[in-house]
């Protein structure tokens, strides 16, 4: 039986091979990329230096990435900060100057900037609409 099932478990191995857009190589700098967005995206917003952290070039890093979630390596970066921003934003008292500097930015403005063109709102709107969408689900 140990047999029967090691070579269930190989033949589906395969099958998983090949039926996969991306290759295990793929998977696993996925993997890896996702793992240093989350240890260093307050730091690093560069591609760039992401992938000589992982030993790749941007453009095989941002292929690779297509391939396995449709998004580049920016578009990564930049839902992982949005998702930060939003955290800090309904959670924290910071001011919008304190969450900027919290994500990386260097100048407040840029923030302010950042936030408009991903959210189509200001950080303060934001902030203000949350908390009320947050408040009625709470009641």
């Amino acid at each position: 039986i140990r047999h029967q099932l090691r070579l269930l478990m190989v033949h589906l191995s395969r099958l998983y091979a090949a039926a996969s857009p991306a290759p295990f190589a793929a998977v696993s700098l996925v993997r890896r990329f996702r793992q240093a967005v989350e240890r260093s995206f307050r730091t690093s917003t560069s591609v760039r230096d992401y992938a000589q952290a992982l030993g790749v070039t941007t453009s095989h890093l941002n292929e690779s990435l297509r391939l396995e979630t449709g998004l580049t390596a920016g578009d990564l970066i930049r839902a992982r900060r949005i998702l930060e921003a939003k955290r800090l934003l309904l959670h924290s008292e910071l001011t919008m100057a304190e969450i900027g500097y919290e994500l990386g930015f260097k100048d407040p403005s840029d923030f302010s900037r950042f936030i408009r063109r991903e959210l189509e709102t200001s950080p303060v709107e934001f902030r203000s609409l949350i908390r009320q969408k947050y408040q009625q689900f709470m009641r």
